[in-house]
């Protein structure tokens, strides 16, 4: 039996696996099948003129920068909270009971 190492010539992720460990395989099967839907909108984008624009005015509209620099600023505010919480519980005395002594009977 022939060990062949196979590397895809685009990284992506895998779909489906057509053939498992020590199964024999012949030129031309198809080994697995990667997602190409990434590969597919970049086609697109490259034969429709003007996409890119469309896209980069659509991500740079006042609008939309300022919804993300809203879910920024909520964001970092989850994230001070958290540190906050963290710290207090870090930080803290434990907390001890009160110490009782026992009375002579």
């Amino acid at each position: 039996m022939t060990e062949i190492n196979v590397a895809p010539e685009a990284a992506g992720k895998i779909l489906a696996v057509n053939a498992k460990e020590g199964d024999t395989v012949h030129v031309g099967d198809v080994l697995a099948q990667l997602d190409d839907t990434l590969l597919k909108d970049q086609r697109h984008c490259r034969f429709q003129p003007g996409y890119g624009k469309i896209a980069l005015v659509q991500l740079t509209s006042p609008v939309t920068i300022a919804n993300l620099q809203k879910a920024i600023a909520q964001d970092k505010q989850a994230v001070d909270d958290a540190q906050q919480a963290y710290d207090n519980q870090k930080y803290s005395p434990p907390i001890r009971a009160p110490s009782v002594t026992p009375r002579p009977a």
